[in-house]
């Protein structure tokens, strides 16, 4: 395979030629590129027909092309001449456009940064009216709970920090992902009656930061430890 950005990709399958008793490669190889790379543009909505602004839209089904140190060189991203993640962020009325895309039919992902709420839709390369609607049906109205230090002592002062992965893509042996997120409102402080310390989240996976005044003091850094949940809830304390 060959890429080239603003381009169509080059496959061609090389098989060995047989000279004699031993298999050897063809002394030469000629890969042309295709026509130009396409674009696919829309809008992403809500279950009432409204625009969501600034959602975050991402190929689902992207090409792996090969890995450099720990991230994947994707191959709509090498065609659209850049970066990690074929995602784009949507305008102020939903509108987006991805570049660099095959002559196919695409998955294409979407997420309502005000709650999380993803959706996903079919779409072929050189779509100008694509539409996503996001209807929020996969998101939870409430998630409670109590955070602790070791003991078991309740921990005030906590910020809430909520994240859900939108690209994924698989890349040999491993995989990479990219995500979204959004801060959750901090509960009020715990009174004499009761000392627990509560918080509220949205999404697919949550994480835990403790506000500090002042830095650690002779202290090593702690290292965040993610948490497996039953449910598909991860919390990260530090």
């Amino acid at each position: 395979m060959a890429v080239k950005a603003g381009f169509q990709p080059a496959y061609q399958e090389v098989r060995a030629v047989e000279k004699g008793d031993k298999a050897t490669w063809p002394d030469s190889l000629v890969l042309k590129l295709g026509a130009e790379c396409q674009d696919l543009a829309g809008t992403v909505i809500d279950s009432h027909g409204k625009p969501i602004p600034e959602a975050h839209v991402w190929i689902d089904d992207a090409t792996w092309f090969a890995n450099e140190t720990w991230q994947p060189l994707v191959l709509e991203c090498l065609m659209a001449g850049g970066g990690t993640a074929p995602a784009v962020k949507a305008d102020k009325e939903g509108r987006f456009k991805i570049r660099g895309l095959e002559a196919r039919t695409y998955r294409v992902g979407a997420l309502d940064p005000r709650t999380l709420a993803v959706a996903k839709a079919d779409a072929p390369a050189g779509t100008s009216n694509a539409q996503i609607t996001v209807a929020g049906s996969d998101v939870l109205d409430k998630v409670a709970g109590i955070v602790v230090d070791k003991s078991g002592k309740p921990v005030p002062g906590i910020e809430i920090t909520v994240q859900r992965n939108t690209f994924v893509i698989s890349m040999g042996r491993g995989s990479y992902s990219s995500g979204a997120g959004r801060s959750a409102p901090s509960a009020p402080a715990p009174t004499a009656a009761s000392s627990s310390t509560t918080w509220r989240a949205m999404g697919s996976m949550c994480g835990l930061r403790r506000r500090r005044s002042s830095p650690r003091a002779n202290r090593s850094p702690r290292r965040r430890t993610p948490t497996r949940c039953a449910s598909s809830y991860c919390c990260v304390a530090t």
